[in-house]
């Protein structure tokens, strides 16, 4: 039974922790002016989602890493009034000394009393994350990965931007006949054509479904042992490429026989405690807590789990947990930003259902030419204008007969009169003059466009052209 109650919740042991010290390697043409968590996508920080989910689902408290040198423009964007009112912890890491995801958790040991659910900043989904949860509470697992296949029309769109051959990056994940328990993990641009698979590997697991259409969410749930184990193993950076992977491959390996020094209370189904020297402590399977109840409920779930997720009595249990339906991206790349910014108008609902959006300030919400657009506060729209599936950000100026359509204008842009937009990402701060004509176009901050331009798959970010303001 899923959780009938936001108390019921709130006294789980879970603390989350979300990711945001990231610099958007990816889409550096988009952060030169702004650090990556402060995007805006349907004119909310993309952090703002990621919060507002924690708080949704009653958590009263969030840990967020940034950056030091972005902390305090971070703080100021989401003190918004009415909208969050769950207690942010900010920890700041010194910009030089920043490497990966769990090199940011090791920073914030001394914070980490209980299990903890890792969220990246850029991830927007609609998934009622309680039952993710509760999924993994019941079988008892110690690592559990929110996968979800990514909306089709995020495969098929094209950047705007000058055109690059797309990498290889999509996710190999092996699952279960029940698409439950994670028994495989790669990326395709570890291999060149076929995937090999040990022999011992196959005889414990026979049937393995490989898909390369889901998308790691970087939502990661972890037992309080497995970041004790993160703290001592300084040499993992990153929890996707070296944490997870390795806990999985881990779950078919047999503990080593440890010596136990003396305890009266030692039984023979403690096979792995506390009690071990500074030695063998290195090993993985020597920080699983030796608690003789979870060990006997860990026998008892494993005779009457439906799935038989334990094959062979394993001490370490992966699970996936896939979003099949609803809204569910990362904001990592170019091309994702601008689908999720085109398609957040037909999701907002969903995404914060108790919150009311004005899609459209007041003096506009009678205008038949602004359709499935979201038209930020204190924006401005003279006449004749189209807009069409666009989100235009707080504090722009729209001039007459200006015509924009499935694109981004960021926050104090000025477009003149008689310009085109479409398909494009509009920087903040943007000056772009009459009778333009942009398409599949990246403006940078605070960049001025000459009177009768016209841009096709351009990227105009250089710095030493940007106009002073």
């Amino acid at each position: 039974m899923f959780f009938t109650s936001r108390e019921k919740f709130n006294r789980l042991a879970f603390q989350p922790v979300i990711m945001a010290a990231g610099t958007g390697s990816r889409m550096t043409d988009l952060t030169a002016s702004i650090p990556k968590a402060l995007l805006t996508v349907g004119n909310k920080p993309m952090i703002w989602y990621s919060i507002h989910m924690c708080q949704r689902v009653g958590f009263q408290d969030v840990i967020v890493i940034v950056l030091e040198s972005k902390r305090t423009q971070i703080e100021k964007a989401l003190k918004i009034p009415g909208d969050i009112s769950i207690k942010i912890d900010f920890v700041g890491i010194p910009d030089d000394e920043y490497s990966g995801t769990a090199d940011s958790l090791r920073r914030i040991k001394n914070k980490i009393k209980s299990d903890i659910l890792v969220i990246s900043s850029d991830l927007i989904t609609d998934m009622k994350m309680e039952h993710m949860i509760e999924s993994f509470m019941a079988y008892d697992a110690d690592v559990g990965v929110l996968l979800s296949p990514l909306p089709k029309a995020f495969n098929e769109t094209q950047a705007p931007g000058v055109k690059v051959k797309k990498q290889k990056e999509k996710d190999i994940v092996g699952l279960d006949k029940n698409e439950r328990r994670l028994l495989f993990y790669s990326n395709e641009a570890d291999f060149e054509d076929d995937i090999t698979l040990k022999n011992s590997f196959l005889k414990k697991c026979p049937f393995v479904k490989l898909r390369n259409d889901l998308t790691d969410c970087h939502m990661y749930f972890l037992k309080k042992w497995i970041f004790d184990f993160l703290l001592d193993k300084k040499s993992m950076s990153t929890l996707k490429g070296d944490l997870i992977p390795y806990l999985i491959n881990k779950q078919f390996v047999k503990p080593p026989q440890l010596e136990k020094k003396d305890n009266p209370y030692s039984t023979d189904s403690m096979e792995i405690g506390s009690y071990m020297s500074d030695v063998q402590k290195k090993d993985i399977f020597s920080y699983i807590p030796a608690d003789i109840m979870a060990e006997a409920k860990k026998l008892s779930l494993s005779s009457s789990r439906p799935d038989n997720y334990l094959i062979h009595d394993e001490k370490i249990l992966c699970l996936a947990y896939i979003q099949n339906s609803g809204f569910c991206v990362r904001t990592n790349t170019i091309a994702n930003y601008a689908e999720a910014n085109k398609q957040i108008y037909d999701h907002f609902e969903a995404l914060a259902p108790d919150l009311k959006i004005q899609r459209v300030p007041k003096a506009y919400e009678n205008l038949k030419t602004i359709t499935k657009s979201l038209l930020g506060d204190n924006s401005s729209v003279g006449q004749n204008v189209i807009i069409a599936e666009s989100v235009i950000g707080p504090q722009c100026q729209i001039k007459d007969d200006v015509k924009i359509k499935n694109s981004i204008i960021l926050d104090h842009t000025i477009i003149h009169k008689g310009s085109k937009i479409e398909n494009c990402i509009i920087c903040d701060n943007a000056f772009i003059c009459s009778m333009c004509d942009l398409k599949s176009t990246v403006v940078g901050s605070c960049r001025k466009i000459e009177e009768s331009v016209k841009l096709k798959n351009e990227t105009l970010v250089d710095a030493q052209e940007m106009m002073e303001i």
